[in-house]
């Protein structure tokens, strides 16, 4: 039975077991262990570099000219443009933008804020031919400290809405539906804070997410997880 504990406001924790003594979605046998050491390692990194972290969860999915017209073996589907690099890409686009904002910051003589993203994500299908994308973004919060909105052309909404439509090749208004961010997508990690090991806590049992072994296609050549070094 999984055990249920409010841990935050806008958080329930879901725990079924645990990983270096931290609470995780499923089995630890229904998940691939490296894939939680890498993720536990990232955020580490991520909260010892920044102290103040805002981490945001943001799924990504593949325009439907990607699905064939006749049905084909799903091996068969995913060509050159669908490569691991995809998210190379759309990781090299938002560091990009990220550096040119900063470079108009300095321009207009405002303060500058390092932001060394870190990230991790992971390559899911289920019950369709077509892949999809979970990711975690880890920025400074002195730099970025909330997902903003399609207003602002600075937003970090945007920044990833255009990260998404450079790498796929398309127009930003063609990829607003595939850029999704799901619910209770922000967390703030402040270490030293009071109860930031709570925060802490229920982001990684969030993100353990990305470890599970089912509905990741395998034997294909491709990666199914990835993250920042």
């Amino acid at each position: 039975m999984d055990i249920i504990k409010p841990q935050h406001p806008k958080h329930k924790l879901i725990i079924k077991d645990w990983f270096e003594e931290l609470p995780i979605q499923q089995l630890l046998a229904d998940s691939e262990e490296r894939y939680l050491a890498q993720t536990l390692n990232t955020l580490n990194k991520a909260v010892m570099h920044y102290p103040r972290t805002y981490a945001l969860r943001v799924d990504l999915r593949l325009p439907s000219l990607f699905v064939p017209q006749h049905k084909r073996h799903r091996d068969e589907v995913y060509e050159v443009p669908v490569s691991e690099r995809l998210m190379k890409r759309f990781i090299e686009s938002l560091r990009a933008q990220i550096e040119a904002l900063d470079r108009r910051r300095q321009r207009l003589g405002k303060r500058k804020y390092s932001c060394r993203i870190r990230y991790v994500w992971c390559r899911e299908r289920h019950r369709s031919l077509v892949d999809h994308f979970h990711l975690v973004l880890f920025f400074n919060k002195d730099r970025f400290n909330t997902l903003g909105n399609h207003q602002n052309q600075y937003s970090v909404l945007s920044l990833i809405q255009r990260a998404w439509a450079r790498a796929l090749g398309e127009q930003e208004q063609e990829v607003k539906t595939l850029v999704h961010f799901p619910d209770n997508h922000s967390y703030w990690i402040k270490d030293g804070k009071p109860g930031w090991e709570q925060d802490y806590s229920v982001l990684f049992n969030r993100l353990s997410y990305f470890a599970k072994k089912r509905t990741k296609p395998r034997g294909e050549g491709k990666r199914c997880f990835g993250c920042s070094r």
